[in-house]
């Protein structure tokens, strides 16, 4: 198989992949606050990052080959992504590796995964050998991981499908930073309060033990146990030692989380690496690695979601030619797979300040996301203010969809005192002109670009009684708030501002006496910081922060302020 150097060119830089989201009954809300295009009200179990599993298939979010899948890509570069001498992954078109997210809020039912070349595995190309890495885990987290010493298949059998059968297993309480070799044919069940990453064999072959009572449909203990293959499915080793404390699977095995020494069924073996989890991880194990000995090309895998730094940066990429994957948010953000003794071309993918800015750039609205513990809805999340705009054109579509947001917020006594005078640039010059005159120096060297201005005012008289309405302004910052929400979920941006006359918003724009200018607003589609002078370019830059809980947040009295940790 030959490629053209325009085919070659395509795999010089990294493929970024969206992510899937799987629905299960264990599943918890942990993972949505995590994703910008995570469903809004669903629980979400497991998030598959890079997969080519049939059952779900990550494509390519950018670039030349965006929307394409591994299988298409296999068929394709096949050699070029995976390594020549690869065969199995080559002879199936089967990328071999599939990382997941996990979120449990419940136990998952005690299983254990078939070998690769065993019977029991039917449709699927491999075994499923797993590694997981605790991201977060509760106080109470624990985790099923092979049999008690003595136990032998015939006492798993004897149990049946019953809480029995937990009693015979290995019960590990997990902290964040831990990690757990989980090769094939080990018994194992996952317990609440847990968020992992899972590096796993592609196959999705599972058979239930026991499923914690709950009403799912499964053959009998003993035929499970059968089909998953030999002793070795009951959750022992070869010579009937338990699985689960054997050197491989010990956590932290020397000093790097997650490095299994064998993982059956690659014929390889294969490295984790978490910067940040130890200080001295990228020294003494280094970035840029293969994938897999036997035959993987220069490849890197570089993981960008939800671990411990929470930089909002997520997806997969996969790094074809091992170059040097920089994160512009947060160095620690990154999972290599790979293993020692290759060092590629040392060239970093985006050398130069104005590259990585960018890059950055690029990534902005990802990395302006609110950090949260608690679920936020995710238009909520993504809301930030920026003050980089492009001079797009705004259709009156989405003009009308944002006053029929403000149109729609709650107020005292259903006043609905808000008052909006706008105007767009591309439509009327002179009446943006007259908006644009009332802003401070400051806000005006930057909200010109925009297309949208405006100014909410709040009509402080009562439409009801005739008397001051003292919750006008509060109602109106209120439609202000919904309108911000509805732009976001446009694609849009707002900027509100205070820095603005109100006495030349009055004279400008023939405001009635009763009118109270509350505040300006620049709406449209927002540009590269570039765009911006040095100054306001940093503060474009700059992290979102809030305040913590307890400033705002008080139980019963003002003296008590509530302690719910860091956010």
């Amino acid at each position: 198989m030959t490629w053209s150097v325009s085919e070659r060119r395509l795999l010089q830089r990294p493929l970024r992949f969206a992510p899937l989201f799987q629905d299960r009954v264990w599943g918890g809300r942990r993972l949505a606050s995590r994703f910008a295009d995570a469903p809004p009200a669903a629980r979400i179990a497991e998030a598959w990052l890079l997969s080519g599993h049939p059952k779900g298939l990550t494509p390519v979010a950018e670039g030349p080959l965006s929307g394409q899948r591994l299988p298409e890509l296999m068929a394709r570069f096949g050699p070029l992504l995976v390594g020549a001498r690869n065969g199995q992954a080559l002879a199936h078109g089967r990328f071999p590796l599939l990382i997941k997210l996990l979120d449990v809020d419940d136990w998952l039912s005690v299983q254990v995964h078939p070998t690769t070349g065993s019977r029991a595995l039917a449709a699927e190309v491999y075994g499923k050998t797993e590694l997981w890495v605790a991201l977060w885990a509760a106080a109470d987290a624990h985790l099923l991981l092979g049999l008690k010493d003595g136990c032998t298949r015939a006492d798993l059998e004897q149990a049946g499908p019953s809480a029995a059968l937990v009693e015979r297993l290995q019960k590990r309480k997990v902290q964040p930073g831990q990690s757990f070799f989980v090769p094939s044919g080990t018994v194992h069940a996952l317990g609440p309060g847990l968020t992992l990453l899972e590096v796993q064999e592609c196959s999705d072959a599972t058979y239930r033990l026991y499923d914690w009572d709950r009403p799912r449909a499964a053959a009998a203990l003993g035929t499970r146990l059968a089909r998953a293959g030999d002793a070795r499915a009951a959750g022992q080793s070869r010579r009937g030692r338990p699985r689960g404390l054997e050197r491989d699977s010990r956590p932290d095995l020397g000093g790097l989380p997650g490095v299994p020494r064998r993982a059956p069924g690659l014929g390889a073996r294969f490295r984790v690496c978490l910067p940040g989890v130890r200080p001295d991880l990228r020294r003494a194990h280094g970035m840029d690695r293969r994938v897999w000995r036997d035959g993987a090309g220069r490849g890197t895998l570089c993981l960008e979601s939800g671990l411990p730094s929470h930089t909002g940066r997520h997806g997969i990429i996969y790094n074809p030619h091992g170059r040097r994957v920089r994160n512009p948010g947060d160095s620690r953000s990154a999972l290599r797979l790979g293993r020692p003794g290759h060092r590629p071309d040392p060239k970093p993918l985006y050398p130069s300040n104005k590259e990585k800015t960018h890059r950055m750039a690029a990534n902005l609205d990802q990395a302006k996301r609110a950090r949260t513990r608690f679920a936020l809805a995710e238009n909520i999340a993504q809301r930030w203010s920026p003050r980089a705009f492009r001079p797009d054109a705004l259709a009156q579509e989405q003009v009308g969809s944002l006053f029929e947001a403000a149109r729609w917020a709650a107020s005292s006594f259903n006043e609905q005192p808000w008052r909006f005078v706008y105007a767009l640039q591309h439509e009327d010059p002179d009446a943006f002109a007259r908006i644009l005159g009332t802003l401070m120096d400051m806000n005006q060297a930057w909200a010109r670009k925009a297309d949208l201005l405006a100014i909410a005012s709040a009509q402080t008289t009562s439409s009801r009684n005739g008397r001051p309405n003292a919750k006008a302004i509060y109602d109106t910052g209120q439609a202000v708030a919904n309108l911000s929400i509805q732009a976001t979920a446009l694609g849009l941006h707002v900027h509100q501002m205070g820095g603005f006359s109100a006495e030349a918003a009055r004279a400008a724009l023939h405001l009635p006496a009763d009118w109270e200018p509350v505040v300006a607003l620049a709406v449209g589609y927002r540009d590269a910081p570039e765009a911006l002078t040095a100054e306001l370019r940093a503060r474009e830059l700059m992290a979102r922060e809030r305040l913590p809980w307890s400033d705002f947040v008080f139980r019963g009295t003002a003296r008590a302020p509530v302690a719910w940790g860091a956010a």
